[in-house]
């Protein structure tokens, strides 16, 4: 449902990014989780501007746009 391999999958189970159950060596997700991941985690693709862009990326992230350059 993702496209992503199963390292990915563990690197959002890791992050907190993709709620799951685990039963014995079986981890489970609800669609609804999944859906809610891919939700939290998209940017609108109706942005023309790459600023626009960047500006999404870096909300949905969470990563600060206020990095400074080395000199």
């Amino acid at each position: 449902m993702l496209g992503v391999s199963p390292r990915t999958l563990q690197r959002y189970r890791d992050s907190g990014r993709i709620q799951f159950s685990k039963i014995g060596r079986n981890c489970l997700y609800r669609v609804s989780d999944i859906e809610r991941a891919l939700e939290a985690h998209s940017i609108d693709g109706t942005e023309e501007k790459p600023e626009g862009l960047r500006r999404q990326y870096l909300v949905r992230t969470g990563k600060s746009g206020n990095r400074q350059k080395k000199t």
